[in-house]
């Protein structure tokens, strides 16, 4: 998909301003799954949401399972786990 810049325009014009750029997709869900089922990763790959502080005991945001986002999905996970394991039917 071509695209441009189309906004405001100052009188000295830098050349991204004026380039024709190719906007290129890719299915992130493949993406994902051929990043996982690199080996570069094996050993590499943080499973589990952790929040990291700094000396001072600042958060600090080093990856997407660092920060409270995940941690979120996680408590909503197990939420879903325990009210599905909790109203079974009983055998």
């Amino acid at each position: 998909m071509p695209f441009h810049y189309e906004g405001p325009k100052p009188q000295k014009l830098p050349k991204w301003m004026t380039e024709k750029y190719m906007l290129v997709t890719h299915n992130t869900r493949h993406l994902l799954y051929e990043q996982i089922a690199c080996p570069d990763f094996d050993g590499h790959w943080d499973y589990i949401p952790f929040k990291e502080f700094n000396c001072a005991g600042n958060h600090v945001w080093t990856n997407i399972m660092s920060g409270d986002w995940a941690a979120k999905q996680v408590v909503c996970i197990l939420y879903i786990f325990v009210y599905l394991h909790l109203n079974r039917p009983i055998e």
